[in-house]
């Protein structure tokens, strides 16, 4: 699930959400952990 991830953050990063929406991200990494855990 790590590498899953580091794989979306980094994609993420490539689309320059991160430094755009530096508070709305930290939503969507919680969603995007929730969804791979029950997965």
């Amino acid at each position: 699930h790590r590498e899953t991830i580091t794989r979306v953050l980094n994609n993420f990063r490539t689309n320059g959400l991160i430094e755009l929406h530096r508070g709305k991200i930290v939503l969507l990494d919680v969603k995007a952990l929730t969804e791979l855990s029950i997965v």
